[in-house]
């Protein structure tokens, strides 16, 4: 060895990086070539058309309040419309369960008038007819005092209902907050990007 001088094999290192920097430079062009051709064809445009792309396109910063964007995303989810019908629906069911603690009472009436069978002459008058008013109330009131806990049972499985009814719509509207939230993110990513 020779002082200032390299090995053989430092140079043939580098003559070889240099191919694979050449192969690289030729992917790229063709990478550009194929780039503008499909974009040639999504305008509708020959191939063979050269596209001169000028870059115009100025950055203004779009202003985001994260909590209204959240309420009206919250506001027009129809998976979260459609939790908090189910949760309605399941507090309207423990109503009704626990109405069967009460007693039911039935009321039925009925008014009216009757009338005698009328008389009729031969030069169309009519006689003695004679109408009376009646008219008649009932009511029922009944009260299953013992159902074999049939109605405690149900009060309690509707409270279970609706317990899950409300685990799911928080977590729908946990989830739908983090979609909000990573939706706003990527925005403010985008802007400090340009």
């Amino acid at each position: 060895l020779h002082v200032g001088t390299k090995p053989k094999s430092d140079e043939t290192r580098a003559v070889v990086e240099v191919a694979h920097a050449r192969v690289g430079v030729v992917r790229a062009r063709n990478l550009v070539r194929f780039s503008e051709t499909s974009f040639a064809n999504a305008l509708g445009l020959d191939a063979t058309v050269p596209i001169e792309i000028h870059d115009t396109l100025t950055y203004e910063p779009v202003a985001i309040d994260p909590a209204q964007v959240a309420v009206e995303a919250l506001g027009n989810r129809p998976e979260l419309r459609q939790a908090q019908a189910r949760l309605d629906a399941s507090r309207a069911q423990l109503a009704g369960a626990r109405a069967r603690y009460l007693p039911d009472l039935f009321v039925t009436g009925n008014a009216g008038y009757t009338g005698d069978d009328a008389l009729i002459a031969t030069d169309g008058v009519g006689t003695g007819v004679a109408f009376s008013e009646q008219w008649w109330i009932t009511g029922q009131l009944t009260w299953n005092l013992f159902e074999g806990f049939f109605t405690q049972a149900r009060v309690k499985e509707t409270q279970a209902l609706i317990e899950t009814a409300r685990a799911n719509y928080e977590s729908i509207e946990l989830q739908l907050r983090l979609e909000v939230d990573q939706a706003y993110n990527a925005v403010v990513e985008a802007g400090e990007r340009i």
